[in-house]
This record gives structure tokens, sequence and C-alpha cells, in this order.
């Protein structure tokens, strides 16, 4: 019995540990601009942001989302993208976006993808520091039947974190941003 409760006990604390270092990753960056743990350079151009590393991969984010990629296995655009104020969503809670995108591997034309956004967390301080709140992305591409979901932590008025799955069969993508 006693080795039973010795074992759900390292269970417990073994989980709050995994769980806190997922909820919080930064808190082993340095301050700076990062994907996946590496380190990116930032560029601005017109309303949007150019992320770029030394292998050549490059971001284009606006707000938080990624909407086209270079130099990755699968890049995609999103067509004609434009982003909004997260801020929105505590006035209409549910806001509905639909865009074009295609992907180049395996090579697509333009197709139909449907995006939905909610507050899913407000005032949360123990999962990211202070955030205001946490906003779910719910996408959606009917004719090749992806379904899934990104988050995005939100302070002030920008995204200071998210997590966003790019293109079917990858892994999310975990991008932060720190500015002190």
């Amino acid at each position: 019995m006693n080795y039973l409760i010795k074992f759900i006990l390292a269970f417990l604390i073994a989980s709050c540990s995994f769980f806190e270092n997922f909820q919080n990753p930064n808190k082993s960056l340095l301050e700076g601009n990062y994907i996946n743990k590496s380190k990116f350079n930032l560029s601005s151009i017109n309303n949007y942001k150019r992320w770029e590393n030394d292998e050549g991969q490059v971001y284009l984010i606006d707000n938080g989302k990624v909407f086209r990629t270079y130099g990755l296995d699968n890049n995609f655009e999103i067509l004609n993208f434009k982003s909004f104020d997260f801020n929105d969503l505590l006035i209409t809670p549910l806001i509905n976006k639909n865009y074009l995108i295609k992907f180049s591997n395996p090579s697509t034309t333009y197709i139909d993808i449907k995006y939905s956004y909610r507050i899913i967390n407000y005032d949360d301080t123990e999962s990211y520091g202070e955030i205001d709140f946490v906003v779910e992305e719910k996408y959606n591409i009917p004719l090749i039947r992806w379904v899934g979901k990104n988050y995005y932590w939100v302070k002030g008025n920008r995204v200071i974190r998210s997590e966003q799955k790019l293109t079917p069969f990858s892994k999310p993508v975990h991008i932060y941003t720190s500015k002190k």
C-alpha cells in the first residue's frame, strides 16, 4: 500500500511540474522572439511582422497569427488575411472569419478555411503570468476534413504567446515574444 501511495504522489508531483512548464515555457527563455525555443529576428512590413531565422525559415505574422511561411517542409499561405483586435471578443463573444488557404506539400490550389474565435480564459495569472485572456481559434477545412484549434495569449493589446498548428500532419509551433 505504501508503494502505491508513493507512486501516486510521485506522479502528481511530476505532473504538476510538467503542466507548469507547458503553461509557462517562457520561464527559461531570454528576452527575444522565439518559435519552438529557436530565436528569430523580426522586421516590420506594412502592418505585420516577418520572423526569420538563420536557417531561412520565415513566418509572416499579423497580430500573433501566422498567415504565410517560407522555407518549411510544407509552406502555406492564407489569401488576403486580415487580422482583428482580439479585444473585440470582449464585446462580441464569437467572431467567424472565412479565407482561402493553399499548401505547398502536397501542392494545392486555394481551398476554403473557416475560423471561429472566442475567449476561453479571462484573467488567469497562473497559466502565463499576468495576461488579459486566452483566445481559442477553431479552424476547419471541409474539403480535406482538417479541423483543430490554436491558442493566443493576449496581454494589453498584443499577443505574447501562441500555439498554432500550421499544416496537416505537423506538430504545433509555439511562438513567444517578450518586450522589456
